[in-house]
C-alpha cells in the first residue's frame, strides 16, 4: 500500500490509496466516521485503471485520518490478544 496526498484544502483531504481495494477503504471509512467528520467517503473510478481515492471533510482531516488509523491498529492488537488467548486453550 502506498498513500499519496492529492490535495489538502480548508477542511478537506483527498488521499490516493494505491494497491488497495474496497476491503481496506470500507474499514478506514468506518473508523473515520467514529471521529464524527463532516463527511468521509471514497471512490474507485475503475478497479484496474485507477487508484482508490479517500476523501475526508473535517476541521482537521489529517488528524482524523491519523486517529482513525491508530484506532484500527489498537483493534487489531486486541484481536491478536484474543486469538492468542483462545488458541492457547
Amino acid at each position: 500500500m502506498k498513500l499519496e496526498l492529492i490535495s489538502l484544502e480548508d477542511n478537506e483531504a483527498k488521499i490516493s490509496v494505491k494497491g488497495e481495494s474496497h476491503t481496506l477503504l470500507n474499514l478506514l471509512r468506518e473508523f473515520i466516521w467514529k471521529q464524527k467528520p463532516e463527511s468521509a467517503t471514497y471512490k474507485v473510478d475503475h478497479p484496474y485503471l485507477s487508484d482508490p481515492e479517500l476523501i475526508v471533510n473535517a476541521k482537521n482531516p489529517l488528524k482524523v485520518l491519523d486517529d482513525s488509523a491508530q484506532d484500527i491498529v489498537d483493534q487489531v492488537k486486541e484481536l491478536e490478544k484474543e486469538f492468542s488467548r483462545v488458541l492457547k486453550k
